[in-house]
């Protein structure tokens, strides 16, 4: 290639930068190349713009450089119908070979793509080469874009376009693929509606534990001086008393025997009476016991709270002498103050004599 073109030109020098380029960061949304017999004509590929009638289509075109490039605009045109552009006809845009007055050095040929990609969507309004499609009709388009290559030129500039072709094509499908998954994922990771919260009842803390203690406190006093035959534990002793429950003996009345129908009111009561009557002097010393155990937690259960500590009081007592000690140590501090304050005043008072006497004038003479 560079020797069929001159490698001193600054159009050459370019065009070979610019390829650099386009090789070295590809993007998602175009692919361009120069034709390898002539560098000035360059192929290049373009996906629809997202979320419009042309998603999903696959637009080929050619962009032809002047010799004076990059000082003069290049020029573009599309093979693929799109519906936005006539195929074979140099289109006219700010960027193009129609309006030079636009264009200007430091744009390159990635810049006139993604140029051309934001106009695909903007009405044509009579432009020259530009045309004005239905949505619809677009859509109907850009799926064949999408599914065939337009055939174009020499076998050289048909491989380039069918490659390239290929290329788009496998970005699409590659992103269409991380689309779905993303979706998938997102719906995966969505938590689901949070349930209504469960609202607790107002009740005061402090107050239930005190009720409480106050109702066990209350049942306890209650067993012990009113215990019931059926959960009373009967002592083992010689009364001859069975350990079951005292319902156990209680004959039935009315119909056969053995039938199982529910005792009477009269007949518990008689059966209840015998066993208070077989109640042995050991049982009675327990429930004894038991009511006097009811009644010192009842008594402690509503007893006022105690008297605070006599540390206060023991406290106060020694304040008086707390307060001599520290203004006996204030006092001393105050002396050894003032003895330091007499020494350094005779000190200064020495020294002034030595000084007098070593300027010959003797000791002077000191009024008290």
């Amino acid at each position: 290639m560079a020797a069929k073109f001159n490698a001193r030109s600054p159009a050459v020098k370019r065009i070979m930068q610019e390829m650099k380029e386009m090789q070295s960061s590809i993007s998602s949304d175009f692919i361009a190349e120069a034709l390898e017999s002539d560098i000035f004509e360059w192929h290049f590929v373009i996906r629809g713009p997202p979320e419009t009638e042309f998603e999903g289509g696959i637009y080929h075109g050619r962009v032809l450089l002047p010799p004076e490039y990059p000082f003069k605009p290049p020029a573009f045109m599309m093979l693929t119908p799109s519906g936005r552009f006539e195929t074979n006809v140099k289109i006219c845009l700010s960027i193009s070979s129609h309006h030079p007055e636009h264009w200007q050095p430091s744009w390159s040929i990635r810049t006139a793509l993604t140029a051309l990609i934001a106009f695909m969507p903007s009405p044509g309004q009579g432009a020259l080469g530009s045309l004005d499609y239905t949505k619809e009709e677009r859509k109907k388009l850009a799926l064949r874009a999408r599914q065939t290559a337009p055939t174009f030129g020499s076998p050289e500039r048909q491989r380039v376009i069918d490659e390239m072709h290929q290329r788009m094509l496998t970005q699409l499908q590659a992103s269409s693929l991380q689309v779905s998954a993303s979706s998938s994922a997102s719906t995966l990771l969505d938590p689901a509606t949070p349930t209504e919260p469960v609202t607790a009842t107002d009740v005061d803390p402090v107050a239930y534990a005190s009720n409480d203690t106050e109702r066990d406190g209350q049942a306890l006093f209650d067993a012990s001086v009113n215990p019931k035959p059926a959960s009373y534990p009967f002592p083992a002793s010689s009364s001859g008393l069975d350990q079951r429950s005292s319902t156990a003996n209680i004959p039935v009345t009315g119909g056969e025997p053995g039938e199982n129908k529910a005792p009477t009111t009269n007949s518990i009561a008689a059966n209840y009476h015998d066993v208070l009557e077989g109640l042995s002097s050991e049982s009675k010393e327990q429930t004894t016991d038991k009511t006097a155990q009811a009644s010192l937690l009842s008594t402690s259960l509503h007893a006022p709270a105690p008297a605070p500590a006599a540390s206060a009081s023991v406290m106060y007592q020694q304040a008086p002498a707390a307060a001599a000690a520290a203004a006996s140590a204030s006092d001393h501090g105050l002396t050894i103050l003032a003895l330091l304050l007499s020494m350094g005043i005779a000190a200064i008072l020495v020294r002034k004599a030595f000084l007098v006497f070593d300027q010959g004038e003797g000791f002077p003479e000191f009024e008290l």
